[in-house]
């Protein structure tokens, strides 16, 4: 790396600081945070390594349940923090956003050499609508996977073009193994990004591309091979889903699909930016570039296609028929791959525009100069909507969680001390007089997921009952049945 690059990236890396400094100011002196599926991180390490390297789990009465390594790895995180679980949720979870700009500045050093280009597309793919949403509901897995996806397209671009295969199918596998551990629909959310790689006429190349990458999918596998027996033999939900759940599942894409219309998508990213992406297929006319805005605009448009059939409901059978398709039922999980495809189209799109514009207009004029403007105003047209969409969360200290207090997420900036000294008495309890579970009424799903870190013999709800609302009545039940049973 040269010293004019490193001094771009240094300074990048300190425009990310001072605007995530800013962001997340209310939250740095919040407790430990729960809410939506960003789960509490518990006081010891211990636990999650013990959790993850067992099969069994003390909640309810005792059930099968396994954890996937990025337990193992946040847990890792949290004795390097010297067993502080809070300062290492903060770190994991506050990192997100920044790291995915991080990544995709190093994804497109690689692509493209407009500098202007590299720091607006990266800024916008860490901060914007779908980001910002996500993390607001807590999405602590995807977004893991998210801010690793570039560098699983730039060690695909040096396979693509054949350089150092080994090296780069090496990297591709552990860092698509880290994003998969964080969340296992991260394979499924990046597959449709590698059939961009795979649509062009030289069957070898298409082959080799495919072949190394079922090899890596193989090692990534046979990596998380405990959790994977787990989620797919052991329950099966996935896979062959009862019918029950095969109705549950149709049920609830259906209530998110029918309310989801394409305008959604540009609630998601803004009008411009499908504009500035496909752009790059009228300015870029060079090879490689040329295939790969081609083959990205397809798969965008393949998924757009896939999103609309789904909202009228042509899909359904589909899911049925392929119940690993219900991974998909939540329309926002499909945004991470157009997100992803949109930023890169986008970029090459800066790029080629820089070109043109270095050029001297009518031989006479440079008009290099104004570019900066041009991309300033480019990335306020792409941002501001989204953030005028969000509520101002990205600008309102604690990216909007205190609206998710209001209405009722009361650990959604911290968990109340109160469960704690409960925790610490139960725990003391248990100790003096012997085993013994508890039941806390009336039971809600944030309270649900607390009792998951701060009181883990306690008896459970079914599995997703509490989203939709549980009646206590039902809950004892439930219980009761399930005690009788044991």
């Amino acid at each position: 790396m040269t010293k004019e690059a490193t001094r771009a990236l240094l300074m990048f890396i300190g425009i990310l600081t001072l605007m995530f400094t800013y962001a997340y100011r209310g939250l740095f002196n919040s407790g430990m945070l729960s809410y939506g599926d960003l789960f509490a991180f518990p006081s010891q390490a211990v636990r999650w390594i013990s959790d993850f390297t067992s099969a069994w789990s003390p909640l309810s009465l005792g059930v099968y349940e396994s954890y996937s390594p990025g337990f193992f790895f946040h847990a890792i995180l949290i004795l390097l923090f010297g067993n502080n679980a809070i300062l290492a949720q903060k770190f994991s979870f506050f990192s997100l956003l920044p790291v995915a700009s991080l990544t995709m500045y190093i994804f497109l050093s690689r692509l493209i050499s407009s500098q202007a280009g590299k720091f607006a597309v990266s800024l916008v793919y860490g901060i914007n609508p779908l980001t910002i949403h996500e993390f607001w509901s807590g999405e602590l897995g995807l977004l893991s996977a998210y801010a690793i996806f570039p560098l699983l397209l730039l060690f695909l671009f040096n396979l693509s073009e054949g350089r150092k295969q080994i090296r780069n199918i090496l990297l591709f596998t552990l860092f698509f193994a880290l994003a998969s551990s964080f969340n296992i629909n991260a394979i499924l959310l990046f597959t449709p990004v590698l059939l961009a790689f795979l649509i062009r006429k030289n069957l070898r190349r298409v082959f080799i591309v495919a072949s190394l990458f079922l090899a890596s999918l193989a090692l990534v596998l046979l990596l998380q091979l405990p959790y994977f027996l787990g989620e797919f033999t052991a329950t099966g939900e996935r896979l062959h889903p009862t019918a029950y759940m095969l109705e549950a599942l149709t049920h609830e894409l259906k209530d998110n699909f029918c309310s989801f219309t394409m305008i959604n998508i540009l609630g998601y990213f803004g009008f411009p930016l499908p504009i500035f992406a496909f752009l790059a297929l009228l300015l870029v006319h060079t090879e490689p570039q040329r295939r790969y805005v081609i083959n990205f605009s397809v798969v965008t448009i393949l998924i757009n296609l896939f999103l609309w059939a789904t909202h009228n409901g042509w899909t359904w059978g589909l899911f049925r028929t392929f119940p690993i398709l219900f991974a998909y039922r939540h329309q926002a999980k499909l945004m991470y791959s157009l997100s992803l495809l949109y930023y890169t189209l986008t970029a090459i799109t800066v790029d080629e525009l820089q070109k043109r514009l270095s050029r001297p207009l009518l031989g006479l004029i440079n008009v290099s100069g104004i570019f900066r403007i041009i991309m300033l105003i480019s990335l306020c047209t792409l941002i501001i909507p989204g953030v005028i969409a969000y509520d101002y969360r990205f600008l309102s200290g604690d990216m909007g969680l205190s609206n998710r207090v209001a209405h009722g997420d009361y650990a959604a900036k911290g968990i109340p001390p109160t469960f704690y000294r409960i925790g610490k008495w139960l725990d003391d309890r248990r100790r003096h007089e012997g085993f013994f579970r508890t039941l806390w009424l009336p039971l809600d799903f944030q309270t649900d997921q607390i009792l998951k870190i701060i009181d883990p013999h306690t008896f459970m709800a079914p599995a997703g009952s509490l989203v939709k609302g549980y009646p206590t009545t039902h809950y004892i039940k439930f219980i009761l049945h399930r005690t009788l049973e044991a």
